[in-house]
């Protein structure tokens, strides 16, 4: 073979190359970009979980304030004696619950955490 032929298989063998290697730097950005990790998988699908839990905790001492029953899932319980009577306190996660048991008005009052008693107001 002569030298112009080598050259030119040569240069063709480099051009295939290239245009592998490219071929192959876009395969890779595009497998990249399809599909998540599985830390991410695991993670994403964790923090359902807790939000749906959350949501099912809230949903149900809403439910039961509503009926005028107890919450169910309290963190921490407080109680206010007044002259007339009491108010209960119940600290859920994110909301609180008051049970008004006074003699001027008795009854649940189911809010966000920043509530506070409405009977101490004057």
């Amino acid at each position: 073979m002569s030298k112009d032929k080598k050259e030119e298989v040569t240069e063709e063998v480099k051009e295939e190359k290239e245009l592998s290697d490219e071929f192959v730097d876009e395969k890779d950005k595009k497998k990249s970009k399809k599909k998540p990790g599985i830390v991410s998988k695991l993670i994403n699908f964790v923090i359902t979980i807790v939000i749906f839990g959350w949501v099912a905790i809230a949903l149900i001492d809403f439910i039961n304030v509503q009926q005028e029953k107890e919450p169910m899932f309290c963190i921490e319980k407080e109680t206010t004696e007044y002259a007339d009577g009491s108010v209960e306190l119940c600290k859920g996660l994110g909301y609180k619950v008051y049970y008004y048991n006074r003699a001027s008005f008795q009854g649940y009052e189911f809010g966000p955490f920043w509530i506070t008693d409405r009977s101490n107001e004057q």
